[in-house]
C-alpha cells in the first residue's frame, strides 16, 4: 500500500495486520495504491459518515469534507464504497459521492471539466466573504487554507485583507484529478472620506 495526502488531510491507522489494513480518513483528501495479488485489502473509513472504500488491487483518491460528504474516484482497478447499506463498484475513470445520510451516488466517469464559481466581494473590507460553488468532494484552498465544500458543493469562507490591493486565490481539485484556479485583485480602502467644504456664497 502506498499513500499520498494534501496537506492538511487527516489520516489515522485504525487496524493494521498481514491482510487487512484499516484507515480513517479525518477530512482532506489523500491518494492510495493497493498493490494487486498481494492478498491484501485496504479499507478507508471517513469521520462523520458511514462510508467505507474497499479495494484489493488499484489506485483511488478519496475526500471527505468531515460532515458527511465522501467522494470516491478509481483510477486504477476497481474500488468498492459503501454506505447506508449500498454498495457501489466504481471502477477506473468512474467516480462515485456519499452524501449525508444517503448511500453512494451511481458511479459516473470522471468529468473531463472542473466546476469552480466564485463570488468575489464587492466592496471588500478588512474582513470580506468568498463564496462560491464547486463539484461536492472537491478540495478547495481559499488563499492557502483548507476549505470543505457542504453536500451540494457550496463553500463561504471569511478572509482577511489588508488595507490596498490583495490577490486571493481560491485553488480546486477534484478526486479524478482535475484542477482550476480563480483570482482576483481586491482593493481595500478604509480611508474617510475627506471633508466637504462649502461655498460660503451658497448661504447669502
Amino acid at each position: 500500500m502506498i499513500g499520498s495526502a494534501i496537506a492538511g488531510t487527516e489520516v489515522s491507522v485504525a487496524e493494521l495486520t498481514d491482510s487487512l489494513s484499516r484507515l480513517l480518513l479525518g477530512n482532506g483528501m489523500t491518494t492510495v495504491r493497493v498493490k494487486g495479488g498481494a492478498h491484501h485489502v485496504l479499507e478507508m473509513g471517513a469521520t462523520g459518515s458511514d462510508a467505507v472504500a474497499r479495494s484489493e488491487g488499484g489506485l483511488f483518491t478519496v475526500t471527505n469534507n468531515g460532515a458527511g460528504t465522501v467522494a470516491l474516484a478509481s483510477l486504477e482497478g476497481e474500488t468498492s464504497l459503501s454506505g447506508q447499506r449500498k454498495v457501489v463498484i466504481v471502477r477506473a475513470g468512474q467516480q462515485s459521492i456519499v452524501r449525508p445520510g444517503q448511500g453512494p451516488s451511481d458511479p459516473t466517469p470522471i468529468p473531463a471539466s472542473l466546476l469552480l464559481k466564485v463570488n468575489w466581494p464587492g466592496r471588500p473590507r478588512r474582513q470580506a466573504l468568498v463564496a462560491g460553488q464547486t463539484d461536492p468532494g472537491t478540495h478547495l484552498l481559499v488563499d492557502g487554507k483548507s476549505v470543505q465544500p457542504d453536500a451540494e458543493g457550496r463553500f463561504s469562507v471569511p478572509v482577511s485583507l489588508k488595507e490596498g490591493k490583495n490577490r486571493v486565490r481560491v485553488s480546486a481539485r477534484s478526486v479524478g484529478g482535475l484542477q482550476q484556479e480563480e483570482q482576483a485583485e481586491l482593493s481595500v480602502d478604509t480611508t474617510p472620506p475627506k471633508g466637504v467644504t462649502v461655498d460660503p456664497g451658497l448661504w447669502k
